[in-house]
């Protein structure tokens, strides 16, 4: 999609008829395929050529005109194309915003198990129960936010944070440290704004997008402390698993792949059997069940205050998804791990 633009009715027509065709492709891919190679090959070209007559209009321009040209011609992986759901095409923001969130609410889990504290673990000697609010971890913190307005259910942006850097530091430190001893937390800092971000397959097919929860500011500064302090514990006391590269520092699938093949190459000079098994946990994120998390959490030592503040967090927590300027209704999240907040792949 091109930004700020008029499209031709011609292009328009023929993005139609490409999707009316993905349609039939599914249904006898032998019949249509080279049909639909041939379209997405006609609107290359038109859109090439459409490109082109632009271009030449605004290089005889001024410098100013040229940049505006880039600017406005800028792609984004938030603008959304006309949809194909339920055997029907979807065009409108508003009506997009609600096929979202009704997919995204699918994704969670209604598992429900019961929130023991007392579990059993007289193994577990080292415990994380309460953290400080440094005023300086919290300015450098705010300082590497990315120089953006953002979207934000709390309508505070990052620049505004910045600006205020100085006054507003020691106050957050004070709400931040009432928020972790009553174990609450305002209910605005519970609203999620999800952008849908596309990974694969057909961009008309809505089923091809993963939610990316933006969070409120303020919220997400708390949890940065927050996770400085859960992560140093979980390093200190060697509770990352030598077999765990997602989500830790220094290691990656880089670093999997070079251990993995260590291993086969072990094996093999050994004369050994290699079995290898790949799994991928459909919409994980959003599957993992709340009660089964705080159990984990406690097992490994984090309780008290952080725990009680973790368990509000994820409870009652709502989503609106985000379509260009226009929010669909709010949904209430049963299960998951907000994908996009800072402590979210931790707790995955």
């Amino acid at each position: 999609m091109i930004k700020c633009i008029h499209v031709p009715a011609h292009l328009k027509a023929s993005i139609k008829k490409k999707a009316e065709i993905y349609r039939l492709l599914k249904t006898d891919k032998i019949k249509y395929k080279e049909l639909y190679d041939s379209i997405s090959l006609h609107i290359k070209i038109q859109s090439r050529n459409f490109h082109n007559k632009k271009q030449n209009a605004y290089i005889t321009k001024n410098i100013n005109s040229i940049h505006k040209y880039l600017k406005r011609f800028k792609f984004t992986n938030n603008e959304i194309p006309v949809l194909y759901h339920n055997n029907r095409y979807i065009t409108k923001s508003i009506d997009k915003s609600e096929i979202f969130a009704d997919i995204f609410l699918e994704n969670f889990s209604n598992t429900n198990m019961q929130y023991n504290h007392n579990i059993n673990n007289s193994n577990q000697i080292f415990i994380i129960e309460d953290i400080d609010f440094d005023i300086i971890d919290i300015i450098n913190f705010i300082k590497k936010l990315p120089n953006k307005n953002g979207t934000s259910p709390d309508n505070i942006n990052y620049k505004i944070l910045k600006i205020a850097l100085p006054s507003i530091a020691p106050v957050l430190s004070e709400i931040f440290r009432i928020s972790l001893d009553s174990g609450i937390l305002p209910k605005i800092w519970k609203e999620s704004i999800i952008m849908p971000l596309f990974k694969k397959g057909e961009k008309s097919n809505p089923e091809n997008y993963r939610p990316i929860a933006l969070t409120c500011a303020l919220c997400r500064v708390m949890e940065m402390v927050l996770n400085k302090y859960i992560v140093q514990f979980l390093h200190d006391n060697n509770l990352f698993s030598d077999n765990q590269f997602g989500f830790i520092k220094n290691r990656s699938t880089t670093t999997q792949l070079i251990t993995t093949l260590e291993d086969w190459y072990d094996a093999i000079m050994g004369k050994k059997n290699i079995d290898c098994v790949y799994i991928d946990f459909k919409k994980a994120f959003d599957s993992v069940p709340h009660d089964l998390l705080l159990n984990k959490l406690y097992k490994i030592g984090i309780r008290g205050k952080i725990l009680t503040w973790i368990s509000c967090f994820l409870s009652n927590r709502t989503f609106r998804v985000k379509i260009n300027n226009t929010l669909s209704k709010p949904r209430n999240i049963k299960s998951g791990v907000p994908q996009g907040s800072v402590l979210g792949h931790y707790y995955f």
